[in-house]
């Protein structure tokens, strides 16, 4: 008696795929299902700073001249009844400015994330930083905390941002904070962002030093007007 053989399996084939008009369709149907989903999935995920600190363009509107890191600028922190005056300039990654507090006066260069502080004829690698809530004038900082924060008068351009909100934006630890509310104001000229005042009052109060008020004022003029600066005598 003769042993049945199984039928052998018939064997697909790509080329057999492309050869036959209904399996060809629907191949080409699938390739373009799945790019379609690719693309979707892209264009619904937010932009994200990436770990080098240079972020993707802002969101908040009129921030663009700001984001471009070329400007001059002034600010001033009043911090209790003591106030700071800073005036510099930036161009890209390199910053240079003049911090003056009552009669004294320091002048600092940065590049690439490292500080040098003015030492007679030579600026000299420094681990001290200048500003009171140093972070807190890093341009992709103040976009971040302005969009976190909540619009509540369109008209003035203010925002509310609670205190958790200034503390997950500036400190690197995840950490539960009391609650209160701090406020930032934007001046808009021609449409862009040329100033930011913020009252960190309730912030204040949660810092180290247990400070009552701090209300930093910040100017940016001169956009795009500031030529590349030669580097400084580094000691």
């Amino acid at each position: 008696m003769e042993e049945k053989k199984e039928p052998q399996k018939k064997k697909f084939s790509i080329k057999e795929i492309f050869a036959n008009r209904q399996y060809r369709a629907i191949a080409i149907l699938a390739f373009y299902v799945v790019f379609f989903a690719v693309l979707i999935t892209m264009l619904r995920t937010p932009a994200s700073v990436d770990e080098s600190g240079n972020g993707a363009a802002s969101s908040l509107e009129g921030y663009e001249l700001i984001d471009n890191k070329n400007f001059n600028y002034k600010y001033t922190v009043t911090v209790d009844d003591d106030i700071y005056y800073y005036e510099g300039k930036k161009y890209d990654n390199k910053e240079m400015v003049t911090v003056r507090k009552n009669e004294e006066e320091e002048e600092y260069y940065f590049v690439d994330k490292k500080t040098y502080i003015k030492e007679g004829d030579y600026y000299v690698l420094t681990e001290s930083k200048p500003y009171i809530l140093f972070d807190f004038f890093n341009t992709d900082t103040l976009d971040m905390l302005i969009i976190n924060g909540t619009l509540i008068d369109e008209e003035k351009h203010e925002y509310r941002i609670d205190n958790q909100g200034v503390y997950d934006v500036l400190s690197s630890y995840s950490v539960k904070v009391d609650s209160g509310d701090n406020f930032a104001t934007l001046t808009y000229r021609n449409s862009y962002i040329t100033g930011i005042k913020f009252d960190l009052s309730s912030y204040a109060k949660l810092m180290r030093e247990n400070y009552n008020s701090i209300i930093i004022d910040m100017q940016f003029y001169d956009f795009d007007l500031v030529d590349d600066f030669v580097e400084p005598n580094i000691n």
